[in-house]
């Protein structure tokens, strides 16, 4: 009732025309995609991890202006029942909404769904049975800016799924390739000032948030952009783990393909969870790269 009250009934006309609301599907073509990985390696990207309270959809929390806010989805995008992040940021912005009608399932060949100009009329706090609704600031430029609001609909593989007895999934074979052709696929959809996630495919998915965090910061130097990574209060063992493997990175690991032979050496007997201080124990062994 709020978007039907406030944008569709406004009288206010653009300056620059209609606001045009996107959904577009994207994929990168696999002899291209190894094409990429094979070059020489690209310098690896910034990367931050940002602490707060609370998860939100305000408009920092979403990149806007010049930004993209990852949205980790279903393969059959859109809505369900127990306020994950794909269903708030669906629920809570009414132009996203239609895309569940006609996007088919997003295929494993790196397909994304990219939603352009879909402006949020709450922001929701926290998540699942812990959300709060709230009103929502307007972003710097104003309402307007919200026209550069980007959701990158990415899948992660649902490990939850995976045999018993595996000890880390996210590894065997193809699955590196797999969410890395995936992330890559959304990253460099368009150029983005950053892009902003949580804990992509590391909740009801179960995988590995050292693999998967690691293969974003990969998929965003590939991409040539920042990388901010979200967590909250329940996450703050991760972030500083994650920030102690960051720096050990970047003292000895030269470029993307570095980085990426060294998460094919991790060993698939870990536990979920033990990735991060294995990458940290054997980089402390190696010299600083000139």
């Amino acid at each position: 009732m709020r978007y039907f009250e406030e944008v569709v009934c406004q009288d206010e006309v653009l300056d620059d025309g209609e606001w045009e609301v996107r959904y577009t599907l994207r994929s990168v073509e696999e002899h291209d995609f190894k094409d990429l990985l094979q070059r020489s390696g690209c310098p690896l990207g910034e990367v931050t991890v940002e602490v707060v309270e609370r998860y939100d959809i305000s408009p920092t929390s979403l990149g806007v202006p010049g930004g993209a806010a990852v949205v980790p989805a279903n393969k059959y995008i859109g809505f369900g029942r127990s306020a994950t992040q794909e269903e708030i940021h669906v629920g809570s912005s009414p132009e996203a909404c239609p895309a569940v009608l006609v996007t088919s399932p997003l295929r494993d060949d790196g397909q994304v769904l990219v939603v352009r100009g879909a402006q949020p009329m709450v922001n929701i706090t926290g998540q699942r049975r812990d959300i709060q609704v709230e009103d929502i600031s307007a972003p710097d430029g104003g309402d307007a800016a919200w026209q550069e609001r980007t959701m990158l609909f990415m899948d992660a593989l649902e490990l939850d799924m995976a045999e018993a007895g595996q000890s880390l999934p996210d590894l065997l074979p193809g699955n590196l390739d797999r969410e890395l052709r995936k992330a890559y696929t959304a990253f460099s959809s368009n150029s983005f000032r950053e892009i902003r996630t949580g804990l992509w495919g590391c909740g009801a998915f179960c995988g590995d948030p050292g693999i998967k965090m690691l293969l974003l910061w990969l998929a965003a130097s590939l991409a040539n952009v920042k990388l901010v990574i979200i967590v909250d209060r329940a996450g703050i063992e991760f972030a500083e783990k994650f920030q102690c493997a960051m720096r050990e990175v970047k003292r000895s690991v030269r470029d993307t393909v570095a980085l990426r032979q060294l998460l094919d050496r991790v060993p698939e007997s870990l536990d979920r969870g033990q990735t991060l201080s294995w990458v940290i124990e054997r980089l402390e062994q190696q010299p600083s790269v000139g």
